[in-house]
């Protein structure tokens, strides 16, 4: 479940949401996506989320379809695998420290 207040949240809510499919907004109109955040909604006056918004973000998890759960676990199998050894970010992070410790011993 994503809840962008501000900076980069708007544009990380967005890809999971609509980029990748991998999560439900929590605010109904979704102003996250056309550039109006939470925070800024709240200092105008407005509330910062009601109960009954987040009770539909809620119900939209729970209720998602199978495709959903079955794309989100294996995301979550590939992200697994990455950081795993041998994994594609282990391997970067392994080659990323040799190359600082390389330049540090210069």
């Amino acid at each position: 479940m994503v809840w962008p207040m501000y900076a980069e949240q708007k544009l990380n809510a967005r890809n999971i949401v609509r980029e990748l499919g991998l999560g439900v907004g929590v605010t109904e109109t979704e102003e996250y996506i056309n550039g109006r955040d939470l925070l800024v909604n709240y200092t105008d006056g407005g509330d910062l989320i009601r109960s009954e918004t987040l009770e539909i973000g809620i119900t939209r998890l729970i209720d998602g379809s199978d495709k959903e759960v079955r794309k989100v676990k294996r995301m979550s199998d590939t992200f697994r695998e990455a950081l795993m050894d041998g994994g594609s970010s282990f391997v970067m992070l392994q080659q990323f420290i040799s190359h600082v410790f390389t330049e540090i011993n210069k």
